[in-house]
């Protein structure tokens, strides 16, 4: 079994009681390097859920928990926090909340040295700095984080990293630093070749609520065209008119 198949295993189970079970029973058949990735696997189905179900999503975030109980693993602590901190901000709108379990988890990457956790957790906290602590700390934040994503070269969390900035731009009003962001972003997707390609669809749709903001109406029905035919061409779904967020 692949820590990817048990992922998939674990968020399939509707009851949380059940999770744990299966988690405990077959968490020793995998090594730390194979737990790492179980994990990873789990944030990314966690991901998905945040738009689908509260309720799952929660489970999930409660099941990383779980899981430190077991591994002792300050990692999967910070991991843990993390996706609490997006179940209160995003699913409940609890933002002072959410600072909470962020800021526990940026200190936890801090004493592991790990300055790539810390710059995700600046990445994902962003929705929730904005509404608590303001748009000028969203900016010093994300210049923060964009230096060590760029040391890292962790492009595509970069490429997130000015597509999430763009957005908070235009919710601030802003729409010419929005496009600027959004165009740095979409640079570094298409750079990303097949890799950038499904962040894409956000990226034009973003791109088109900006034009059309700016009164530059030919511009927005072209983004939004191109995140129409991205979307068709990868079986994805697309909200135009409304800018969104990429929370992974």
């Amino acid at each position: 079994m692949r820590p990817q198949d048990l992922a998939e295993a674990l968020l399939a189970l509707d009851d949380p009681e059940l999770q744990r079970r299966h988690l405990q029973s077959n968490l020793p058949l995998f090594n730390p390097q194979e737990i790492s990735q179980l994990v990873q696997a789990l944030r990314e189905g966690f991901i998905q859920l945040l738009s689908l179900s509260a309720q799952r999503a929660q489970y999930c975030a409660d099941l990383v928990a779980y899981l430190f109980s077991l591994t002792a693993d300050p990692a999967h602590q910070a991991m843990a926090d993390r996706l609490q901190g997006m179940v209160l901000a995003i699913c409940y709108g609890r933002y002072q909340d959410a600072l909470l379990y962020y800021d526990r988890a940026f200190a936890t990457y801090g004493t592991l040295g790990d300055d790539l956790g810390q710059a995700l957790v600046k990445v994902t906290r962003i929705w929730a700095t904005a509404h608590v602590e303001g748009y000028e700390q969203v900016i010093a934040d994300s210049t923060w984080a964009a230096g060590i994503l760029t040391k890292l070269e962790q492009w595509r969390d970069l490429g997130n990293l000015y597509n999430n900035l763009g957005w908070i731009h235009s919710r601030f009003g802003r729409f010419r630093e929005a496009l600027t962001a959004l165009d740095t972003a979409r640079a570094i997707y298409i750079s990303l070749d097949e890799q950038g390609k499904p962040l894409l669809t956000n990226n034009e749709s973003n791109r088109a609520f900006a034009f059309y903001t700016l009164g530059q109406y030919k511009e927005s029905i072209a983004a939004a065209e191109r995140a129409l035919e991205l979307a068709q061409a990868l079986g994805q779904t697309v909200n135009m008119g409304i800018s969104s967020i990429i929370w992974g």
